[in-house]
């Protein structure tokens, strides 16, 4: 696929734009003019807000459905794995099964409790708490085990990780709108240009810093 080896090198933990470009590819006609608009936005990524908008002009382009054949989307925070980052890794008994996305030079320590639900903007987005408590026991690696010693201080009634996915989705949905409004302007700004036209527009630049992405 043309557009992976850049996301591997610049991007490498934000999968999802991959498999979105991916399914793009497959289901979209090569002569679609709105995926020429998404892959020259990829070919000028210069930092996150690039990649986020082409994210966003990727998922435009699918439609906001969330099955294609035997391909289904999930919405954020409702699938089997999900990031740590969501709810500051704390996780419910009764709804979470797995987080995805830990790398070990990435772990941190937490300071205070009770800790909070609330996504920590200061923390670096891939940051993460332990849940088990000590030594990890490789032996005990066996089917139907559940003498892990979990860490009381992160974990959360299933009600509390519920709203707070609900909040996070929100504010994914508001930045959401923001680059679609600059999708637009860009669109019509690109589509004079190879007229040779005049358009008037004020584009402001994309903000490249994770941390204004950081939810």
């Amino acid at each position: 696929m043309k557009v992976m080896s850049k996301f591997e090198n610049l991007f490498a933990c934000l999968t999802g734009a991959e498999s979105q470009a991916y399914l793009a590819e497959r289901i979209v006609p090569k002569n679609n003019t709105e995926l020429a608009t998404c892959i020259r936005i990829y070919d000028n990524i210069k930092g996150y807000g690039d990649l986020f908008l082409y994210e966003v002009c990727i998922r435009k382009l699918l439609g906001y459905g969330t099955s294609f054949g035997r391909i289904k989307i999930l919405h954020k925070g409702t699938g089997w794995v999900r990031d740590p980052r969501m709810t500051n890794s704390k996780w419910s008994k009764e709804r979470d099964f797995m987080f995805h996305n830990w790398k070990e030079w990435l772990q941190i320590s937490y300071v205070n409790t009770p800790i909070s639900v609330k996504i920590n903007s200061s923390l670096r987005r891939t940051s993460w708490y332990n849940p088990i408590i000590g030594e990890l026991n490789l032996s005990l690696c066996t089917p139907g085990n559940t003498t892990w010693n979990m860490d009381e201080n992160l974990i959360e009634s299933q009600l509390v990780i519920e709203a707070q996915l609900k909040e996070y989705e929100q504010e994914v949905e508001k930045m959401r709108k923001k680059l679609l409004a600059h999708l637009a302007l860009l669109t019509d700004l690109w589509f004079h240009e190879t007229r040779n036209e005049s358009f008037k527009v004020t584009l402001e630049p994309l903000n490249q810093s994770w941390l204004a992405y950081a939810m």
